[in-house]
């Protein structure tokens, strides 16, 4: 069966590069570069994510997997007929480009990455990767914020260089195609829009403003992170040998915390630390502007901007840095959020319940909670007057 698909672009979110306002972006407006401009954005999920999870050798390590609000016996099977429903829509479109975004694909072995290969190869004729790397600055307080939301890290974390990208980058390279699209994204070209850079790649238009789909993940302030780390230590979120402990109320309470409005302080390198920084990712930033730029010295530059910057910003993020009111008055904000969150988030828990009962043929128990849930819905409607 010859291909119709020319060029598949596999787009590799890292940590805060604008995957998600790229990702809600093209979700939305797949039918019409189907149908316009014959590129394919398939499946049914905003992301493809799920093509990271099918293809690592646990999901269950995947964020979104174990969010899914199904019972675990399914969740095995809802992740193949997504991944089926993307095979589908891409061996049935008359579609010449392809598009694929998802996140979480770094954590992946050399073997599954490969496999992952294999599945896109049969598709197309050619695979581009598209990578969005940040400079190492704010890349680091980004995978911070990332990781502390993600409860990987918890209690009080030291800022520094916490990993590199050329070892990603080069273990993409040999585990699936050599073409790769290098898009650099530092704190001096940030105001450029992601969504229109990945598209001028692609080669298609612009078709909605994609300023409507800036700041999907908003920065956190120390506050939250400082707050959210030491929430981690009281409610993790893996087991010692990284299994993901399942808890509804700590995501309930998650949520309250992020939505928190606070007018808190900005993450900021101390300027020890930015030096540091510099020293440990020389080499990477090296390698990856002679290999993949051309040489031009585009994450160097950056150094010269930061350095002088931040110099009393403290070393770590701690809760025992925030005074008492401040600590008061954020939690006392959570409170407030989280009685607003509480219908939504019971409501949620009972529908759960009753898919997991119904699964195991429950029926009585899941009887049960339906006419608890209709009561809920019911107290919800009545205060709601």
């Amino acid at each position: 069966m010859p291909m119709n698909i020319k060029r598949l672009y596999l787009h590799v979110g890292l940590a805060k590069t604008g995957s998600t306002a790229f990702q809600k972006y093209m979700y939305k407006n797949r039918v019409s570069y189907l149908n316009q401009y014959k590129l394919i954005y398939p499946g049914t999920q905003t992301s493809h994510w799920v093509l990271a999870a099918q293809f690592h050798d646990h999901p269950s390590f995947n964020i979104e997997y174990n969010q899914l609000a199904i019972p675990d016996q399914q969740k095995q099977d809802w992740l193949r007929e997504e991944v089926a429903k993307i095979e589908s829509d891409l061996l049935n479109s008359n579609a010449e480009t392809a598009l694929i975004s998802t996140e979480h694909l770094s954590p992946l072995s050399k073997i599954s990455l490969e496999r992952l290969a294999e599945f896109l190869k049969r598709f197309c004729e050619k695979i581009i990767l598209l990578v969005v790397v940040r400079d190492p600055w704010e890349y680091s307080k980004s995978c911070i914020q990332e990781d502390v939301k993600n409860g990987i890290l918890s209690g009080d974390i030291a800022y520094g260089y916490l990993r590199g990208n050329i070892e990603i980058i080069e273990k993409y390279e040999e585990s699936i195609t050599e073409s790769i699209i290098l898009l650099p994204y530092t704190f001096i070209n940030k105001d450029i829009n992601i969504i229109s850079n990945i598209l001028y790649y692609i080669d298609v238009p612009i078709i909605e403003n994609p300023n409507d789909f800036k700041a999907q993940n908003k920065s956190s302030c120390y506050e939250l992170v400082a707050i959210m780390a030491y929430f981690n230590t009281l409610y993790p979120t893996f087991g010692d040998s990284g299994q993901f402990i399942k808890n509804p109320i700590r995501d309930w309470m998650k949520d309250a915390l992020n939505s928190v409005s606070f007018d808190g302080t900005p993450l900021t390198l101390p300027g020890c630390v930015v030096k540091s920084i510099y020293e440990e990712s020389k080499k990477d930033l090296q390698l990856i502007q002679e290999k993949y730029l051309n040489g031009e010295r585009v994450y160097s530059a950056c150094y010269k901007h930061i350095s002088c910057t931040g110099d009393d910003a403290p070393s770590e993020i701690s809760i025992r840095k925030l005074d008492k009111d401040t600590l008061s008055i954020f939690l006392m904000r959570a409170l407030e959020k989280s009685v607003r969150l509480s219908w939504e988030y019971n409501k949620e828990r009972l529908q759960w319940a009753i898919k997991a009962m119904e699964a195991q043929s429950r029926n009585e128990i899941a009887n049960s909670l339906k006419q608890e849930l209709d009561n809920l819905i019911m107290l919800e409607n009545e205060s709601a007057k």
